[in-house]
């Protein structure tokens, strides 16, 4: 058993902060200063590995995926995945799978509006 050396109003900042919507990385970040990171990590209960994983993760879009952004507002959500995959694919001389078109629009929410049939 870990015997913990932090004060509670110490570890209620942190869950204050972990509450307030605040990412691992931006409380550790804002108390890093004042706190050691293994102490900020041990009150929330995440392993430094995992903490310094999502540190270095990079979290930029790549190339297809702002392609298929950028194709799905150009044509004003009204293509979908089958067409997005086959206007990307005349594009670059690589392929691109559709199951991976289909999982970037969904992600983003990027999916064909239906429109309502006139009656």
């Amino acid at each position: 058993m870990k015997i913990r050396f932090y004060s509670i109003a110490t570890k209620y900042k942190i869950i204050e902060m972990k509450a307030a919507g605040y990412t691992v990385k931006e409380i550790v970040d804002q108390l890093k200063h004042k706190y050691s990171i293994k102490m900020i990590l041990d009150v929330l209960e995440i392993p430094q590995s995992t903490y310094y994983r999502w540190k270095h993760k990079n979290n930029e879009k790549d190339k297809v995926t702002q392609k298929v952004i950028e194709l799905c507002e150009d044509n004003n959500f009204t293509y979908g995945y089958r067409k997005i995959t086959a206007l990307i694919n005349q594009m670059y001389s690589a392929s691109i799978n559709h199951k991976r078109v289909q999982r970037i629009m969904r992600e983003y929410n990027l999916n064909c509006r239906v429109r309502p049939k006139k009656i």
